[in-house]
């Protein structure tokens, strides 16, 4: 059998198979950020589907952090019961499901129309109209806070792990970047005061949530802009985060300002060569950390798959445009299927036409 289709531990979670549905923006919330019944399936799909981990993305801290109105909130006590509901449409398929929550804050990134955006410092995001206000030390404090208040409303929901987002120019990729952070306090500076966040949240969660509750993180390696963090300081950033009680690394890329053939959701993979654009960045973060690897970013063949677990470049393969075509890929995979229908057109992406779905099959 494939090792696609072997067993993983990650920390003391036992996944199925190394198929993870990466954390994916599904544009379902009600006004609240809470998720009603009705806008569930997707969720019950994908867990017919095949992956081993599905991660639930995006989900907001802070209300001042909020992206968009559809984004799921995890900001208050009473959002529990909808990650209760999702998770039980989940293992009401496939009990063997691991689920984990991305909990998130947009900095600079959120939605001017709903909320008043704060960063690290105040430089204006590439197509916002809106200039950041630059935070306050207390105002930091407070969303170390609540960035560990928001893990323990995952815990209490019953979810296996929560993932930390600090990729994609969200808040606490913009703190790792000179070109966003110019911050001459304790967290700002050199590579290290910018990480400080990141690391203060980390210790945050650990002393919040039950011993052993696993923690991932997303967490950005370049930004592929001038001024931006580099890959050398990026994937020093990631292995310094694996000694911090990690357990799992899915390494990405970009901010707003990055070119999209650049980006995490490039466009136009047709080919072998175009897919799995962080693979040099997995394989180094994965010889130099004990913490388990997921490899995000364009993969879509078979080959390509077997290839990063053979030769052990990550652990587990991360999807999530091919996963929002095809729900049920690993499953097809499985049966002999060689590649992933997914384009890489990013028409899937269009949060003003509702909820997200592949377009291409809509309109054929």
């Amino acid at each position: 059998m494939s090792q696609l289709f072997s067993k993983c531990n990650i920390a003391n979670l036992e996944v199925k198979n190394r198929f993870v549905r990466s954390a994916t923006e599904e544009y379902i919330a009600s006004e609240d950020g809470s998720v009603s019944q009705d806008k569930m399936s997707i969720f019950e799909k994908l867990a017919a589907g095949g992956s081993g981990l599905i991660i639930l993305g995006h989900s907001f801290i802070d209300m001042q952090g909020r992206c968009h109105i559809r984004q799921k909130g995890i900001h208050d006590d009473r959002m529990i019961e909808s990650f209760i509901r999702i998770k039980e449409k989940i293992k009401a398929v496939d009990s063997n499901i691991n689920i984990a929550v991305q909990i998130n804050h947009g900095g600079r990134q959120s939605d001017p129309s709903i909320t008043s955006p704060i960063a690290p410092s105040a430089i204006r995001p590439r197509g916002m109209r809106v200039k950041p206000r630059e935070m306050t030390k207390e105002e930091i404090k407070d969303v170390i806070r609540k960035f560990a208040d928001a893990a323990v409303r995952a815990e209490e929901a019953g979810v296996d792990a929560v993932q930390i987002h600090s990729a994609h120019g969200y808040l606490l990729s913009q703190f790792l970047s000179p070109y966003t952070n110019r911050r001459n306090d304790e967290w700002g500076g050199d590579r290290k005061g910018r990480l400080r966040i990141v690391k203060e949240i980390i210790e945050k969660i650990k002393e919040k949530v039950s011993a052993g509750f696993p923690l991932f993180i997303k967490i950005n390696i370049a930004d592929f802009v001038e001024g931006g963090l580099t890959p050398e300081e990026g994937i020093e950033n990631a292995i310094e985060i694996g000694e911090e009680g990690i357990a799992a690394i899915e390494p990405s890329c970009a901010i707003a300002e990055t070119k999209t053939q650049l980006g995490a959701a490039r466009p136009g993979i047709i080919k072998e060569e175009m897919e799995a654009y962080f693979s040099d960045f997995a394989k180094k973060i994965k010889k130099n950390s004990s913490a388990k690897v997921f490899l995000v970013g364009g993969v879509r063949s078979r080959k390509i798959m077997e290839k990063t677990i053979d030769d052990g470049i990550a652990d587990l393969i991360s999807m999530s445009r091919p996963l929002i075509r095809e729900p049920d890929l690993p499953l097809k995979i499985y049966n002999g299927k060689e590649k992933a229908d997914c384009i890489s057109c990013n028409r899937c992406f269009h949060p003003e036409e509702g909820e997200v779905r592949c377009r291409v099959i809509e309109n054929n």
